[in-house]
């Protein structure tokens, strides 16, 4: 059994944290005030094996922020008890991935077993079919396979594939593959292959290959997509190009452009 396991998080494009604290794009990372103790600061801040609320960083934003796979030792991993969700925090660590929300949990999905985890970004396989989890305010809702999942204000939805995610205003909805997920003002969107993905005013809404986006004023809207073997992506602001708001968009099929859709 390794001694090492995986965190994921979440700085700025620079790849500055809170404090303005510098990663590296790759390998080791220390920071000199670590304290021990289960509280917030003193320490390198995470999710361990990406599981959290996406609420508890700053930078949430699944194609603009820069986000980490640091692997750390497990015994150096101390849990923050305080309301953290669900952050932990360690000394130090190596920086295996920087990339994209959706390329830091694939690449966290190919080194740790995730199966039945509710990552942040991403829906790994559960086997309980047809479960229902629904979370009040500023709550946490996670459901598996063929699951639904609403949460309230504030709140962060993630369902398995084929599922179904509603937030509220300024929280974050996850849908798998086929899935739909719908998020409210300035809410972040995401589903997978054959998704589809709609967020209110200034919101952002992710799908994969063959999905469908949709996004209110001053929106954005994005797709992750595997094109001939190759991983890109393609994103547009409403307002520009011609992208209109709350109008569902495919993308075209070398992946280079939004194909507006009837409906």
């Amino acid at each position: 059994m390794s001694k090492f396991t995986h965190i994921l998080r979440s700085c700025r494009d620079d790849l500055t944290s809170k404090n303005n604290f510098q990663y590296p794009v790759s390998g080791m990372v220390e920071c000199d005030d670590f304290d021990p103790k289960p509280t917030c600061g003193g320490g390198l801040h995470g999710f361990f094996l990406g599981v959290g609320n996406i609420n508890a960083t700053m930078f949430k934003d699944p194609i603009k922020d820069k986000w980490l796979i640091i692997k750390v030792l497990k015994e150096d991993i101390v849990e923050v008890t305080e309301n953290n969700g669900g952050k932990v925090k360690f000394e130090r660590g190596e920086v295996v991935k920087v990339g994209n929300l959706y390329e830091a949990t694939k690449y966290l999905s190919q080194v740790e077993d995730l199966e039945g985890l509710p990552v942040i970004g991403g829906t790994s396989i559960n086997k309980a079919a047809n479960s229902v989890a629904i979370s009040g305010w500023r709550g946490t809702s996670t459901s598996g396979y063929k699951g639904f999942s609403v949460s309230g204000y504030h709140g962060t939805s993630t369902s398995g594939f084929k599922g179904t995610s509603t937030s509220d205003d300024y929280s974050t909805s996850t849908s798998g593959g086929n899935g739909t997920s719908t998020s409210g003002f300035k809410g972040t969107s995401t589903s997978g292959v054959y998704g589809t993905s709609t967020s209110g005013n200034k919101g952002t809404s992710t799908s994969g290959n063959y999905g469908k986006v949709k996004s209110g004023e001053n929106g954005v809207l994005c797709f992750i997509l595997y094109i001939e073997d190759e991983e890109m992506s393609l994103s547009g602001n409403i307002g520009e190009n011609n992208l209109e708001p709350n109008v569902f968009y495919t993308h075209s099929k070398d992946g280079k452009s939004f194909v507006k859709l009837d409906r």
